[in-house]
């Protein structure tokens, strides 16, 4: 009988891991770019001499400058030259006179990079979000910031909405009622709201409070405008647009939603629609168990160019005069609060606070319309002394989809 022996298994090469696979191929070519640009006499370092030098496209030359240049191998990714640019590069410094083997050597290297290409990002793009994470301070801020600009047009197309700013606005001032709690009051909008489709309907907002175990509760507060609550809508009319339709409430033992529903679309129907509420002894000055953190969470659900967030706090309350703020992810549906929030869930976006310094005088925008004049009519109705609060700021340019911008301080130790 013929016996039969099972093939010896094959043993297969394992890649390379990204971090060390990256730095050994772009080194590579940095050094073949290097060598083949110093044999024809060319500082690679002066890019507008190496245009002129070898009659190639200051572009070119820019792009060759920021790889050989540059201290971050990742940071390079994004400007190496397709294959025709190192076709055009190969052909110049053949007629400068480099040698076939320096070619070769470079030819070599870019058959290294679509390998690191295909291996670890399988396209091009993918291969400069990986290397972004890798990539300090401005220049990963701005590949995000592109990253994101990309986004809210994908985003706009696929929920066939979009708004030019989304603001928000906190007020925190000590509770007149006890002056151990603060009041809160509100003021959210957005401006230049446009629907690319008629049978749209869109959630504009969404109240809740939470506190440090992750509960979470509906909260209903006190139109800031009189008058607003016939409407069931705590709208600043006069800040709205003239022909702001009538919005659907929602209301559950989790949360008030208020709900655009269909209509017309195009910027020929923009809308901008701000509503204020107060919200009295919404919570304590003091850390009470697990509860150490006051946050004020605006969520990010619309595709918007600008998230626009300012934060004002009476001159009393000094502990709120150090705001933190962050970005979390709402991946799972819903905001992870509190010491139940998962770090991971923290996106790695710039959110530095400003200080804009006391009164409403520093508070002007040229993002949001009658900023100053919105400003001055919440603190008039509220009878708050506007001369008494220092302001904060926070902006974002393209804020991700579905996130939460969280500000937060420290409450006072516990009584």
């Amino acid at each position: 009988m013929a016996t039969t022996h099972p093939m010896p298994p094959t043993s297969a090469t394992t890649p390379m891991p990204f971090v060390d696979d990256c730095k050994q191929v772009l080194q590579g070519l940095r050094g073949v770019l290097t060598e083949a640009l110093g044999s024809v006499g060319v500082d690679a370092a002066r890019p507008q001499e190496v245009a002129r030098q070898l009659g190639l496209h200051r572009n070119l030359t820019w792009k060759l400058s920021k790889i050989i240049k540059g201290t971050n191998v990742f940071a390079a990714i994004p400007h190496i030259p397709g294959r025709n640019g190192m076709e055009i590069l190969a052909k110049a410094l053949r007629k400068a006179g480099a040698s076939d083997a320096g070619l070769r050597r470079i030819q070599d290297a870019m058959d290294d990079f679509d390998r690191l290409v295909q291996e670890h990002g399988g396209d091009r793009a993918t291969l400069e979000l990986v290397a972004g994470g890798f990539v300090p301070g401005s220049a990963q801020h701005e590949a995000l910031l592109q990253a994101r600009r990309y986004a809210f047009r994908g985003n706009s197309a696929t929920w066939s909405v979009q708004a030019r700013v989304l603001l928000s606005i906190n007020i925190l001032a000590p509770s007149p009622s006890d002056p151990r709690r603060v009041d809160l009051a509100q003021v959210h909008g957005m401006v230049d709201f446009v629907r690319l489709r008629p049978d749209v309907v869109w959630p504009l907002f969404r109240r809740l409070a939470w506190d440090d175990s992750g509960s979470t509760r509906a909260v209903v507060g006190q139109p800031i405008e009189p008058g607003a609550e016939d409407s069931g809508v705590p709208l600043l009319r006069s800040f709205c647009s003239p022909d702001m339709p009538e919005l659907n409430v929602i209301r559950s033992e989790m949360e008030t939603e208020y709900e655009l529903p269909a209509g017309q679309v195009g910027r020929s129907a923009e809308l901008t629609c701000i509503y204020g509420s107060l919200l009295p002894s919404l919570g304590s000055q003091y850390a009470e168990g697990d509860d150490r953190v006051c946050e004020m969470g605006c969520n990010l659900v619309t595709p918007v160019e600008l998230m626009h967030s300012d934060l004002l706090v009476h001159e009393s309350l000094s502990w709120a005069m150090h705001p933190r703020a962050d970005v979390y992810s709402l991946l799972e549906g819903r905001p992870v609060h509190g010491r139940s929030r998962r770090e991971a869930s923290r996106l790695p976006i710039e959110t530095d606070v400003h200080e804009l310094g006391q009164g409403l005088v520093t508070m002007a925008t040229p993002h949001v319309p009658r900023y100053g004049e919105l400003l001055a009519h919440v603190f008039e109705c509220l009878g708050w002394d506007d001369s008494a609060f220092r302001g904060f700021r926070v902006t974002l340019d393209y804020p991700p989809l579905p996130a939460v911008a969280m500000l937060s301080m420290d409450l006072l130790p516990e009584e």
